[in-house]
């Protein structure tokens, strides 16, 4: 099956907030998401049971399901693989989180590897949302290249007000200045093609 890595950034008016949320992602939720998940792939093959049972058993062991908002969803007993949960509580094996400063805001920035490339993280974004994130935003890697892109355009605009080396320091930039003659050169050599 195909893989990617999932990318989240909340947007936190304060940094005790912020911390605290990256340390409920970090202790809890992601961990508990990982478990829930194994535990689902485990059970949704046992058909023995019906899936309206296997899904009370699951919400019964994970409160992670209730804290997503995913212990209200439909279960047919004709799905009987569970599949209405598919890509819900995907997760990779490992998974970094981290906060950033802005000039006015913190981000907390998580990252997972190696996600199936159809999860849907609206339900782990909301989640993050009630612990006080004022905005939220979800992708992959596979999304990711269009919207890199157009934010390494931004970064570089904003340049002069960012504050984090790390990033001033993975953007090269050149000195030089403009060689009109040159530019006319290389033009000429593109019409004489």
């Amino acid at each position: 099956m195909g893989e990617c890595d999932y990318y989240l950034v909340a947007i936190f008016d304060d940094k005790e907030t912020a911390r605290e949320a990256a340390e409920i992602l970090k202790e809890y939720v992601l961990p508990e998401m990982k478990r829930c998940y194994e535990y689902w792939q485990e059970i949704r093959h046992h058909t023995e049971l019906p899936a309206s049972e296997r899904y009370e058993i699951l919400k019964k062991k994970f409160d992670i399901l209730r804290y997503l908002g995913l212990d209200m969803l439909e279960c047919s007993d004709k799905d009987i693989n569970m599949n209405f949960l598919a890509g819900k509580l995907s997760i990779g094996d490992s998974w970094t989180v981290e906060i950033l400063e802005t000039l006015e805001e913190y981000l907390v920035a998580v990252c997972s590897y190696d996600v199936w490339h159809f999860a849907d993280w609206s339900y782990l974004a909301r989640l993050v949302k009630k612990l006080g994130a004022k905005k939220v935003y979800w992708t992959n890697e596979e999304e990711l290249s269009y919207v890199l892109e157009r934010l390494f355009a931004f970064t570089v605009s904003v340049m002069d007000n960012i504050k984090d080396s790390r990033i001033r320091n993975a953007l090269y930039e050149v000195d030089g200045e403009h060689d009109n003659r040159l530019k006319n050169e290389l033009k000429l050599r593109i019409s004489l093609k």
